[in-house]
């Protein structure tokens, strides 16, 4: 195979590196996510709901149209699909509860991810202390929607392939597990990238943008390891 068509295999495989204008991804996110719309569309729709105080109907769209995204972000951040279902239901918990005083300073969706990544660092720091993280939702709609979207995630990770060039993505710090996903499969901008890994969707701009810089440059850091990765198990040849 030639090196291009290797590295796009590679990049499809572990989640979509693509060598796009500005290094922008052109490959479907790897979890499937049940709203076709445009993002702006639905962003619009998230802050209609909003503002008219109808806060569960805020939490159940953004977790159909997010959730399998995020537990799928989560399960890699902590290498287990259990730890990563447990995480799932911290996030839409705070979800649920944090609603009333998100301020908009980002997207609905990139608070979305920094509510995902805070909720994998706690219970990964804690994962003995899961029968408190499994307290159903059943004071929310969102419940339903949550349990919907978990069956669907594992099933979908269930079909998906176990080989080679999977592995190449799990032997990647998490760190940079978070960054492909974000960039990659979840198509964010940079900026927004910033705010979750910052963990501060209301960081100062200075902060964001050095951390913006940061992060792009880690990405072509990436990239690069990738294809030394591929070249070490001889998935790349002339």
């Amino acid at each position: 195979l030639a090196e291009g068509r290797v590295l796009g295999e590679v990049g499809q495989v572990v989640g979509g590196l693509g060598h796009g204008r500005d290094d922008r991804p052109t490959l479907r996110p790897e979890a499937p996510v049940s709203d076709d719309a445009d993002p702006t569309s639905l962003e619009a729709r998230l802050h209609e709901l909003w503002s008219a105080g109808r806060y569960d109907e805020v939490a159940t769209l953004a977790v159909e149209s997010y959730g399998s995204a995020v537990m799928g972000l989560q399960i890699k951040l902590l290498g287990d699909p259990v730890l990563g279902g447990d995480a799932f239901s911290v996030f839409c918990e705070d979800l649920w509860k944090g609603l009333p005083r998100f301020a908009w300073r980002s997207s609905l969706r990139t608070w979305c991810f920094t509510l995902a990544r805070h909720a994998a660092q706690r219970v990964g720091s804690a994962p003995a202390r899961r029968a408190e993280r499994n307290q159903p939702l059943d004071r929310s709609p969102v419940f339903e929607v949550a349990e919907r979207v978990r069956t669907r995630t594992l099933a979908h990770l269930r079909t998906e392939s176990k080989d080679e060039l999977r592995a190449l993505r799990a032997s990647l710090s998490r760190d940079d597990q978070l960054l492909l996903t974000l960039r990659i499969e979840q198509q964010l901008p940079w900026r927004d990238i910033a705010a979750v890994t910052l963990g501060d969707v209301a960081a100062p701009a200075d902060e964001v943008k050095r951390e913006a810089a940061r992060v792009r440059k880690r990405f072509q850091l990436v990239k690069q390891q990738l294809k030394k990765l591929a070249a070490e198990h001889g998935l790349l040849s002339s």
